[in-house]
């Protein structure tokens, strides 16, 4: 019988008081320091917490610059970054999770929550998750993507269309594949820079809501994708800047493809390109309705009798707006 004296029973609870304490209690936390701002063992990867982690654990991951390409194949992880739970769409202040990379969920039941993916990887260039094109990827079951500004400044010119953040499998265009019930919920992120875009492909049951997106030099896409995918739902999306083409199958604010029984509501915001919606590839059966989504319009130019008139009144009036005219200065 082996017999354990004080010296050695202290010398493994150190041992282990050593390692990231969290991953014990269901809480890993990541610090590119190594040392949490409350003094707690930390992982300085994120790839290292989530390969530590047990299933249904918290990852908090401290503000800080990440360069890495994050793969989550454990169910029920929840991966909070410093402003998890904060709307970036109505804008946020405060320090950041960076992301240089890539994050690719694999497993079920997982949240991203708080993040800024920034990833300038041009197409082809390396393996940055499942499909080698997206910021954000997931092809599991009741996956939560929310609070996260997903940037990318690259410019495709290989004609793959970079989405920054995708729900689904890989099908690389193939459209025969059967829509996976992935039920996903994609909300109140902010999705921005040359390929501003979210794509749910081959999927069903998935929402896309309060999500701001800015396609502003998009040169592959559309800025909301549904491809194949059947009973979503698209609400209350705002869609800003996807610009003009000369081709049915790129620009648009959202485009539905061989999808079938969507509802697609309330979204809003202005574009220059094609018809705002279009339904493509026998796509049947959507609800689309209370829709705002305008194009741009030029400002209409005063008359230049209005101009003579106002150069003549400037020292009695004063004008403030095109809506109308204030009364003498002073009252």
């Amino acid at each position: 019988m082996i017999r354990y004296t004080s010296e050695v029973l202290f010398l493994l609870a150190l041992s282990f008081s050593l390692l990231p304490s969290q991953a014990r209690a269901g809480f890993l936390y990541v610090d590119p320091s190594g040392v949490t701002p409350g003094g707690q063992t930390a992982y300085t990867t994120i790839q290292a917490a989530v390969n530590a982690a047990p299933a249904n654990s918290t990852i908090i991951v401290d503000p800080g610059n990440y360069t890495e390409n994050v793969t989550i194949n454990q169910q029920g992880i929840i991966l909070d970054g410093a402003q998890s739970g904060i709307n970036p769409v109505p804008g946020r202040s405060g320090a950041e999770s960076v992301l240089n990379g890539t994050i690719t969920v694999t497993a079920a039941n997982v949240t991203v929550d708080g993040f800024t993916v920034n990833n300038n990887s041009q197409y082809g260039t390396s393996p940055i998750n499942l499909n080698a094109q997206a910021d954000i990827a997931t092809v599991a079951v009741n996956s939560v993507i929310q609070n996260n500004i997903v940037f990318n400044t690259t410019l495709i010119a290989t004609g793959n269309n970079p989405i920054d953040i995708l729900i689904g499998p890989i099908t690389t265009g193939n459209p025969n594949i059967t829509p996976l019930p992935l039920n996903g919920l994609v909300q109140n992120n902010v999705v921005q820079g040359n390929n501003g875009n979210i794509g749910i492909d081959h999927t069903t049951g998935t929402t896309v809501q309060g999500n701001l997106v800015n396609a502003s030099a998009n040169q592959f896409g559309t800025a909301i994708d549904i491809y194949y995918s059947d009973n979503n739902s698209i609400l209350n999306n705002e869609i800003n800047n996807a610009p003009a083409s000369t081709s049915p199958w790129y620009f648009s604010a959202i485009k539905l493809r061989g999808a079938q029984g969507n509802l697609v509501e309330s979204n809003y915001g202005y574009l220059d390109g094609q018809p705002p919606i279009q339904e493509l590839e026998g796509s049947s059966n959507n609800t689309i309705l209370n829709n705002d989504l305008s194009p741009f319009a030029a400002p209409v130019p005063e008359p230049a009798s209005a101009v003579l008139l106002l150069t003549a009144m400037v020292p009695f009036f004063a004008i403030t707006t095109r809506s109308g005219w204030h009364k003498r200065r002073g009252r």
